[in-house]
């Protein structure tokens, strides 16, 4: 870390330590690491992992984290007292308490904060106690994967802050790991860690994570009254929490991998709650918690259906995992509501418990067939029944087969708004067959690393060859894009198909395209040459304005963790190189 000048930092108002999550996902703190100590993430070691470097005459450089926090703590030193309003720590790893412990010098000097952000290690427990009792005024909140020794000073930042915070997000990366070590042993749900943070809640189960939020059961008062957004990751959800919320004022709303949604959004429905949203994201907790009940699929649909009913005017509607259903009909339902307003628009169906001799027990994968062979016939004899055509879209996501798509697709025609469409396949499923719908024969056993020399040679205009560029190198070849899935790219960017359309992208983008191996993507070529688009890379000027415009969608409803367990992790990665980690 390059120490910045004192005329630079003394009158600043903002500051931000980040690092990207793409490497490494697990063992990721740097509490403990020493000269022998390794990386891991899915693809094997990370060669990037920090050492304690020997100095001339001798001496050694303190261990890493201790290397860190003396830098970062003088840096932020150098910031004038109470000039500072938002402070990030976003390298996922412990926070310093030189820094947020109960003289730390955030906390001594900047208690007028007004936004601050905490992404931490949920896997390390060594990190000293922190301490935010100072921070009275913040009206943005953000805490990724908080450890055992983080939750408690959560709760305390929310209980102070709840009536005027603005902005909230949570994510515990990993909720049932909370729910073992933190409180009490696991007993099957995870109401408890709710009650603990958001302190609404009845007793039983449903006692921890509602209290930690400092909010009675049941409610007395609405407790986040200028709530603007809120983003909830793995945290258990309960009715009481719904009641805690001023729907009125919330605009956004995101919901992902948070057990037992149904009961907030029934809550919602049944209280007869005003809504003012404008956008609203759903991924299913599908494949983690007892989802082989009859019955849950359908039970689900309409819960889903039931809450987007009960009010109009969605902006932006983002939904994953739901298992089959009939997608048409639930499409018609949506538009009823929200058709006219809605300009993104985004539906991936995962399905889980999948044959364990082929995938492995419990797996989760992409639910490909959306539309029946009697739907897509009728498609294409009359579109006027394809439910997208009452759509005024900007945006669409969606994982369906590729013969499919275009019947699908043609719905959108007549419209004639469609700037960026996304067909998605996960990482998740990538890595667990080893298929890509777009990509031929992509192997990533026997990939071959590319630097960032192979690609000056590279001809990015020839949209045959499949190429990204990297932040690092990672594993993967120039593979052919399959000519099926070609044919689609040339009719949605040709004369009989969307003749709005600027983007069109394939594959997984979400925590920062942590894996751009089976991502591809395409944009209208306007200067004329003979296919009528070219490719782009993911990190070119190019891509960078669709995100900055359309990034929320293309990144909605991640399928992978921003972290990951040795459980997790085993998952996601080939099993031999599992085994030769776990020194087998």
């Amino acid at each position: 870390m390059q120490l910045l000048s004192e005329r630079c930092l003394e009158n600043a108002q903002e500051l931000h330590f980040k690092a990207n999550f793409q490497y490494p996902t697990t063992n990721r703190c740097l509490h403990g690491h020493k000269e022998s100590d390794e990386w891991y993430t899915r693809e094997g070691l990370y060669e990037g992992a920090p050492r304690a470097e020997v100095l001339e005459g001798g001496g050694q450089q303190p261990p890493p984290f201790e290397s860190l926090s003396r830098k970062a703590a003088s840096v932020l030193d150098q910031v004038k007292a109470n000039s500072l309003s938002s402070f990030s720590w976003d390298l996922g790893t412990c926070i310093p308490a030189e820094i947020l412990g109960r003289n730390g010098i955030l906390t001594q000097k900047h208690p007028k904060l007004q936004s601050l952000s905490v992404s931490g290690d949920f896997l390390c427990n060594r990190g000293a106690k922190i301490s935010v009792s100072a921070f009275r005024s913040l009206r943005r909140l953000r805490w990724r994967a908080p450890n055992r020794g983080q939750v408690n000073a959560l709760s305390e930042a929310i209980e102070n802050n709840a009536s005027h915070l603005k902005e909230l997000e949570i994510d515990f990366a990993r909720w049932k790991t909370l729910e073992g070590t933190i409180w009490y042993p696991y007993l099957g749900l995870g109401g408890g860690i709710s009650r603990k943070v958001f302190g609404v809640g009845h007793q039983g189960l449903y006692t921890e994570v509602t209290q930690l939020m400092g909010i009675p059961s049941p409610p007395q008062d609405i407790i986040f009254k200028e709530i603007r957004s809120l983003s909830l990751t793995e945290v258990p959800l309960t009715a009481d929490l719904a009641r805690a919320i001023n729907f009125q004022t919330l605009q956004s709303l995101k919901l992902r991998t948070c057990p037992d949604w149904f009961d907030f959004l029934n809550a919602i429905v049944e209280d007869k709650l005003k809504l003012n949203l404008k956008a609203f994201e759903l991924t299913d907790d599908l494949g983690e918690y007892q989802k082989t009940q009859d019955g849950y699929y359908a039970a689900c649909v309409a819960s889903m259906a039931a809450f987007l009913a009960s009010f109009k005017g969605l902006e932006q509607l983002h939904l994953a995992a739901f298992g089959p259903q009939d997608t048409a009909a639930a499409w018609q339902g949506y538009a009823r509501d929200h058709g006219e307003s809605l300009k993104s628009f985004v539906f991936h169906d995962r399905l889980a418990n999948w044959d364990r001799q082929s995938y492995g027990s419990g797996e989760v994968g992409d639910f490909q067939y959306l539309l029946s062979p009697d739907q897509i016939k009728l498609f294409k004899e009359d579109p006027s029944q394809n439910p997208l055509s009452l759509f005024n879209l900007n945006f669409f996501g969606v994982c369906c087969r590729t013969e499919d798509l275009q019947s699908l697709l043609a719905g959108l025609k007549e419209r004639n708004t469609l700037k960026v469409l996304h067909i998605r396949q996960s990482s998740a499923y990538f890595e667990m067959v080893k298929v890509s719908w777009a990509v031929s024969q992509l192997d990533m056993e026997k990939a071959m690393i590319v630097n960032q020399q192979d690609f000056d040679g590279m001809n990015f205009d020839d949209p045959l060859r499949h190429v990204v560029r990297p932040k690092r190198p990672v594993k993967q070849e120039a593979e052919e894009v399959q000519p099926e899935f070609l044919d689609l790219v040339g009719w949605a960017f040709g004369p009989e198909g969307l003749n709005s359309l600027d983007v069109l992208a394939f594959g997984d983008f979400s925590n920062g395209c942590r894996e751009p191996q089976n991502n591809l993507v395409f944009s209208r070529n306007r200067t004329g040459n003979k296919w009528g688009f070219s490719r782009i890379h993911v990190d070119g000027e190019e891509w960078h304005d669709v995100l900055d415009q359309y990034g929320d969608a293309i990144e909605a409803c991640p399928t992978d963790r921003l972290l990951h367990t040795w459980e997790t992790l085993s998952q996601r990665i080939p099993y031999s190189a599992y085994l030769s980690q776990m020194g087998e």
